[in-house]
Parts: C-alpha cells; sequence; structure tokens
C-alpha cells in the first residue's frame, strides 16, 4: 500500500491523498483530551438525479483540488419531516480515526430511522475515538429515493441498501488511507441500519466486505422491515401528488417517468401527507413501513432475491460472526403518548389490526388469532384496559422475536451469535422521564445506542457514575467484538470477570444491566407463543417473522 502515508497534518487541519482526489480534515479531540482526525462529507457516489434517482448509485468519479471534508454534507431528503439542508445529493461518508498511519479494526456505522428518515451527522465519534477503531458512518436515500420499487428491471428497488454496499465497498478501497484495517470491518446499525445490516449479510451483492457484524435491535426479519405492498404505496404517492390524474400511472414506465420528472420539494410534500392523512400510518412498525426494502426479481445487480426468511432458514446467507440483542421493552416509547396509545388500544381491542400481515392467514383463523394474541398478553382481558400489555406485545412484535428468530436461524447453521439484552435504564438513554408506577426500569427502543456515539453529549463526567460504567462496559464489549470478534476475550474486572459464550438453541444472552448477568432462555415464553403461532396459523412462504 505505497499510498498509505500521503497525508500532512497542520495545527488543526490535516489532509489525505487518496486515488479520487485529496481530503481536507480537521484535527479534534474527545473531552478526555485522545486527539482524532476527522473527515465528514466525503461524496462516495455521484449525484443520484435525473436518471439516476431511485437508481442504484454509481461511484464518485475523480475531482480535481482538496475536497473540503471539515463539514458534514447534505443529509438525505427525509419522509417525515423537512429539513433545511435535505438534498438528493447526499451520498457522503465520514471517516473518524484516532491515527492516519495504525491499521486498527474499522466500526462501519448505518443509521435507523425506519428506512424513511435518518442522517449521518446526528452520530458523534467520540466515545470510539478513545478505543482504538476507526468509525465509518455513512448516509444512504431513505423514502421513495432509496426505496421506490416498480417490481421489475425499471426500478428493482432497494437503491438505500445498494448505497450502503457500494460505501462499504468504498471503505475497502480507502480506508486504509486513514488507518483503518480494510480486512477487519464491522458493520453495525441500530433500528432500520440494525435491520440493513441484517440485509447486508444476506446480500450476495456484500460478499466480502466486511468481517463481522452488531445488530441493535433490528434484523431483515423484523415486520417493519419489508414492504409488500410496494405497488400500493407507489400510486399513493402519485395521487398525492396529482390527485386528478393518478389514475393514468398505472404502469412501470409511467410511475417511473412521472416520479423521476418531479421536484423533490413536490414528492417530499407528497411523502409527508402519507404519513399524517393514512388511516393505516399508525401501522407501519407492526406491518411494514411504506416505503421499505423488497425482494427483486432476478437481474444484474439484485440486491436481494429471496424471501428473507426463507433465505436464512435454507442457509442462504454470508457467514460472518454476529452479535445480536435488543432492549428491555422496545415500544416502551408508546408510553410517551397517552392518546395515540389509547387510539392504538381501541383498534387493536376492536379490529384484526394486530394480526401481523407476514402470517398470511387464512380469513377464517383471523377472528382466532385475535383473540390468542390477546388473551396471551392481558390474560383474558383487553388492549383498552391494559394500555401496558400492548405495549408488551408490540415489543415482542415489532423487534423481540424477529431478533430471536434470526439468532435461531444463524445457531441453525453453525453461526452462532453472541446475544443480549439492555436493559439499563440511565440518563445517556432517551426515554427517561416516565414514572409509569411498575414500567419506569424498561429500557425502550434506541436508549443502548447513546452509550456508543456520542451524539451532542460527548462529557461523560457530566452523567452519573452508573451511566459511565455501564457506558464503559458496552462500549468495551462491542469495540472487543470488532478487534477480536469476542466481546469477553479474557476476564476483566470492569466488565465483572464475564466470558460472554456464544447463545445456542436455549438462547442463552447477556442482560446487561447495572451489574451483568448471563442468563438463559431470553424471553422463552413469549417466544415459545409466537412460534406456536405461526406453526399452527402461518402460511409459507414467510417473508418475515
Amino acid at each position: 500500500m505505497p499510498n498509505r502515508f500521503l497525508f500532512e497534518v497542520q495545527a488543526e487541519d490535516v489532509t489525505v491523498q487518496l486515488p479520487v482526489g485529496t481530503v481536507k480534515g480537521l484535527v479534534k479531540s474527545t473531552a478526555k483530551g485522545v486527539i482524532f482526525y476527522s473527515f465528514q462529507g466525503i461524496p462516495y457516489a455521484e449525484k443520484p438525479v435525473g436518471d439516476l434517482r431511485f437508481q442504484a448509485p454509481v461511484p464518485k468519479k475523480k475531482w480535481e483540488g482538496i475536497w473540503d471534508a471539515t463539514k458534514f454534507g447534505n443529509i438525505c431528503n427525509q419522509m417525515s419531516y423537512t429539513p433545511p439542508n435535505q438534498s438528493e445529493d447526499c451520498l457522503f461518508v465520514n471517516v473518524y480515526t484516532p491515527n492516519i498511519t495504525d491499521n486498527l479494526p474499522v466500526m462501519f456505522f448505518i443509521y435507523g430511522g425506519g428506512f424513511v428518515a435518518g442522517a449521518s451527522n446526528s452520530y458523534g465519534p467520540d466515545f470510539l475515538m478513545e478505543q482504538d477503531v476507526v468509525l465509518v458512518t455513512i448516509n444512504y436515500r431513505v423514502g421513495p429515493y432509496g426505496f421506490l420499487s416498480t417490481g421489475d428491471d425499471l426500478v428493482p428497488g432497494n437503491a438505500g441498501l445498494k448505497d450502503q454496499t457500494l460505501a462499504l465497498k468504498w471503505a475497502n478501497q480507502y480506508i486504509h488511507h486513514f488507518g483503518g484495517d480494510p480486512t477487519k470491518i464491522t458493520i453495525f446499525g441500530q433500528s432500520a441500519g440494525s435491520a440493513s445490516c441484517a440485509y447486508q449479510i444476506m446480500s450476495p451483492l456484500s460478499k466480502g466486505l466486511f468481517r463481522s457484524a452488531i445488530l441493535l435491535s433490528g434484523t431483515s426479519l423484523s415486520p417493519w422491515a419489508y414492504q409488500r405492498n410496494y405497488q400500493l404505496y407507489s400510486r399513493e404517492l402519485i395521487r398525492n401528488i396529482d390527485p386528478a390524474n393518478y389514475h393514468k400511472y398505472n404502469t412501470s414506465q409511467t410511475i417511473y417517468e412521472f416520479l423521476k420528472n418531479i421536484p423533490t420539494e413536490i414528492i417530499n410534500d407528497a411523502c409527508l401527507a402519507m404519513v399524517t392523512t393514512n388511516p393505516k400510518s399508525y401501522l407501519q412498525l407492526y406491518q411494514g413501513f411504506f416505503f421499505a426494502p423488497v425482494y427483486e426479481h432476478e437481474h444484474d445487480g439484485a440486491f436481494l432475491t429471496k424471501q428473507a426468511y426463507e433465505a436464512m432458514e435454507e442457509g442462504d446467507f454470508n457467514k460472518v460472526p454476529v452479535l445480536l440483542g435488543a432492549t428491555s421493552e422496545e415500544d416502551y416509547f408508546l408510553m410517551e403518548d397517552k392518546e395515540g396509545l389509547g387510539y392504538i388500544s381501541e383498534i387493536f381491542t376492536q379490529s384484526r389490526d394486530s394480526i401481523p400481515d407476514d402470517m398470511h392467514v387464512t380469513e377464517e383463523n383471523k377472528d382466532t388469532i385475535k383473540a390468542e394474541l390477546m388473551n396471551f398478553y392481558t390474560s383474558g382481558g383487553n388492549y383498552v384496559d391494559n394500555p401496558r400489555k400492548l405495549v408488551t406485545l408490540m415489543s415482542d412484535h415489532d423487534f423481540v422475536k424477529s431478533v430471536l428468530k434470526f439468532a435461531e436461524q444463524l445457531v441453525k447453521h453453525s453461526q452462532n451469535p453472541y446475544l443480549y439484552q439492555f436493559s439499563y435504564k440511565g440518563v445517556l438513554g432517551f426515554h427517561t422521564n416516565q414514572s409509569e408506577k411498575g414500567f419506569s426500569d424498561k429500557v425502550s427502543h434506541g436508549e443502548d445506542v447513546g452509550y456508543i456515539l456520542s451524539f451532542d453529549r460527548e462529557d461523560l463526567s457530566n452523567f452519573p457514575k452508573e451511566d459511565q460504567l455501564v457506558q464503559k462496559r458496552f462500549i468495551t464489549m462491542l469495540t472487543n467484538f470488532a478487534k477480536y470478534l469476542n466481546p469477553t476475550p479474557e476476564k476483566d474486572e470492569t466488565l465483572q470477570n464475564i466470558i460472554w459464550p456464544k447463545t445456542d438453541s436455549d438462547f442463552v444472552y447477556l442482560d446487561i444491566g447495572s451489574d451483568m448477568e448471563l442468563k438463559n432462555g431470553m424471553k422463552h415464553e413469549m417466544y415459545n407463543f409466537w412460534n406456536d403461532l405461526y406453526a399452527r396459523y402461518g402460511v409459507r412462504p414467510f417473508d418475515t417473522y
């Protein structure tokens, strides 16, 4: 690698010469005084505009001069809100490294946001810069820009996942110029970012691009991580743009030609209208986001051509070490909106909306399944009188059972992962204000990521000592996994001298609370109930679970 050390450090900035051009970043330091180098907004793809809208990304061509990598690039167009710095020109990587001349393990982060929102500039590097790893964060397209599909060659779908794959290829090609080892890349993500990592595990396009994966609360089996009604929502998008004539756009060609030429502001407004006016919008987390991954027909460049569940069952995935888990009550954040929770409680009690679409059940079984679900979770009551039980149902359905099924399928094919539950309720989480009696110690979706990435809270000395200890334990185990493929390679007093084993058919897992404890049978009663329900009433092939 003769070009590896072509860099120059000044007092406040640093330049690195890449084969595609030179980038200028900044010299920074963490709250603890650890020096690191920051490169933000480096393009990895050409602008996905014009004929490239909705299509697979194209690698960035060489540029002349010095690329200013001292600030973030634009974020990708968001579906649920309209920030001022969003743009189609958004395919950028950010690289943070503690040493440009070392050969450090690389942690490659993919953000969440339900495939409809998210941006890399929300996630700070400071905690990881104190762990001797290189951090890469990326932007990828979301909403229709990343996940519109016409179900054929015209717009096959999964452009956002293909963005991630191209960014991974970029890291493989260039990360050694920043002190990273391209043979030691660990992908990790949270929520839809975690599901994205699982999809990367499954895609032939990603084979060999990473060594291991960390999945935080999401897999390709998550019911929200797949869209089985993509044609319906493509047409609904058009109806919100041109309600008088939308019926004319009834072929792939007419849909594509219409949407390809519409200004982004109009598409963004139409997306916002979908989120706010569609009566099924509240079900996106339960049944699938309006724009999400799909499986494609066989064609050159296809990301995925088989249902996720069936592919995993058959062992048709990239065999890499995996660490995965969930929080203790993923949907606990619903408690913050009592009115919204009451609305869902009434609908789930009165309607069949609690029946998972991915079961593909026959009409005559629907009322029976609805009753069995309500009886299991409310002990013979209903959700209106037991809204907290509805939160548990949704946590199990939306996240936990899918994580456990993914782990089970890995074990089936001798790829036993490390399994955890994050149970520590601290200030570094994001849902700490609820005080519902008997429920306030539950840890919601996304709280664990606050112990890994710094957001705008770089100085941990301002947080409780217990938060600091849990943060140190969690980030040490995750970076150990990135370095050694083992979160506890040796006994460590900070980690309470625990040796964390890989999970097996008994679902041994590490419970991460104020203390850490190895346990068996992660939510086994719940998981056995759902397995039995799918076995008796589900109709295969399954896509999610």
